[in-house]
């Protein structure tokens, strides 16, 4: 790594860190509204993932090589990331850690259907945490 890329690491991370993201969840309120809603930004970046997958590689069966090679390898590579952060630290998948992780303070959680065929709106319907 250079010390351009470094630099520019060191700006990004100053960036993320200076976000008014953290001046605007001041309250229990605050954070539960921005997780509900961080929930279905994770649900919906993994559909866009797997949807992604579906189109520009090959995951049926007999294979062929994809149209885009590069462009697989990219989408394919982004996947893999997720899975083995998911199996080096013994991670659940990130649509349950976040549903999980509001539980506690009450946001409502996805109840994302386990049917493949299942509707976007069976997929997405919020249900009330259940009390402690």
């Amino acid at each position: 790594m250079t010390n351009d890329d470094i630099d520019q690491l060191v700006r990004l991370r100053d960036a993320l860190l200076d976000h008014p993201i953290y001046a605007n969840v001041v309250s229990v309120d605050d954070l539960r509204r921005f997780m509900e809603d961080h929930v279905f930004a994770v649900w919906d970046f993994m559909s866009l993932l797997k949807r992604l997958q579906q189109d520009m590689t090959c995951t049926r069966v007999p294979w062929l090589p994809a149209d885009n090679p590069r462009a697989a390898r990219l989408i394919n590579d982004i996947a893999f990331g997720l899975k083995l952060r998911e199996l080096q630290h013994e991670a659940a998948p990130s649509l349950a850690v976040v549903a999980t992780v509001g539980h506690p303070i009450g946001t409502g959680r996805p109840n994302v259907c386990s049917d493949p065929g299942g509707s976007v709106q069976s997929s997405t319907r919020l249900v009330s945490p259940t009390a402690p």
